[in-house]
């Protein structure tokens, strides 16, 4: 068993998203990896395509999911189950924080199917 607290955290600054590792191999996770967002309003994550589920509950905050062509909004208390190999995209309407799950080592690509680096799975 493993803990870590929240004021060990150091999140990435990535397009207005503040992005913490919370469950990364550095971590001792081993199946699951998990990172805690907190979106500034009028962020947006940049379009990408996972190669496994991913799952996003919002804490607080109001914004607008993109999954292809198809457009939902969501609010606090919403989980969002984005399938895999579906381009998405969410956009922070005013300021946020959602906590997001996948399977660990999962694959992230954006629309030209470049692999996608993520600082916080260190």
């Amino acid at each position: 068993m493993a803990i870590h607290h929240r004021d060990d955290e150091r999140p990435v600054t990535l397009m207005g998203n503040h992005i913490a590792g919370l469950s990364t191999p550095s971590r001792g996770a081993a199946q699951v990896e998990m990172w805690r967002t907190v979106a500034d309003a009028g962020s947006a994550t940049p379009p990408h395509r996972h190669d496994t589920e991913e799952v996003v509950v919002v804490l607080r905050g109001t914004g607008r999911a993109r999954i292809d062509d198809v457009e939902v909004r969501y609010q606090p208390g919403d989980t969002l189950i984005l399938p895999a190999g579906r381009l998405h995209q969410l956009f922070a309407d005013s300021d946020g924080e959602y906590l997001a799950a996948m399977p660990l080592g999962s694959t992230v690509t954006a629309p030209d199917g470049e692999v996608m680096a993520l600082p916080w799975r260190a």
